[in-house]
């Protein structure tokens, strides 16, 4: 799967957390960091000659990601700073997304997920290393092109999130803006207290809550 096939599924799936209202989920911070941690760990293709290897480094390695999000959380709960438990959080939800992705989907390397105590690659595909005997950036190519487009379910699969991604609504965001958030801002007038008991939340600015910057982002790179 390529980088940006990561970043959008990346969106889509903090975009599900968002409406279902999971913890941290309506928060800038969760989705800043869903967002960038399912895509991250590919920049390490930069760094390796052939495509087959880049599984190798350090951020395809599921125990650094999940000692990672532990360090997070824990710290965000032991020091009483809850925008890192929003990030532990998001961490989760992206670095998870890529790994469960790149285990599904591989096909010129696979997931080694007992590293670096393993070497073992696994995958649902059939593992194909001399197909990843090219540099990374050169993957777009017509020959890897022709190798990539033999999974159809990848490429459906791609197809699909894109689509999901561009239909994606913009959200309004004064129906989103609590009393807090409205005065804070600016927008007293457009304040709607929230129904029910009140949610433990963060102290933060929040402005809108995720879904139309998304939106916007999504619209941006598949227009490139």
């Amino acid at each position: 799967m390529f980088a940006f096939s990561h970043l959008f599924t990346g969106i889509v799936v903090s975009e599900l957390f968002e409406q279902a209202d999971i913890l941290w989920s309506a928060t800038r911070i969760f989705a800043a960091s869903a967002i960038i941690t399912s895509f991250i760990p590919d920049i390490d293709g930069l760094f390796y000659k052939n495509l087959k290897d880049h599984h190798k480094s350090i951020l395809h390695m599921p125990l650094f990601w999940a000692a990672l999000v532990l360090a997070l959380i824990v710290s965000g709960k032991v020091f009483g700073v809850e925008v890192l438990e929003a990030a532990g959080f998001g961490t989760l939800v992206g670095s998870a997304t890529h790994l469960t992705m790149d285990f599904i989907f591989g096909r010129t390397t696979g997931l080694r997920i007992l590293a670096p105590f393993s070497s073992k690659e696994y995958s649902l595909c059939k593992i194909y290393p001399q197909a990843g005997e090219i540099h990374p950036i050169r993957c777009l190519g017509p020959k890897h092109m022709k190798f990539y487009r033999e999974n159809k379910l990848l490429c459906r699969a791609e197809i699909i999130i894109v689509d999901v991604l561009r239909r994606l609504p913009p959200q309004n965001n004064a129906e989103d803006c609590t009393t807090s958030d409205a005065v804070r801002w600016g927008n007293e007038d457009d304040a709607v207290e929230p129904p029910g008991p009140a949610k433990r939340r963060i102290q933060m600015p929040r402005g809108i809550r995720g879904r139309q910057d998304k939106h916007t982002l999504v619209r941006a790179l598949y227009t490139i």
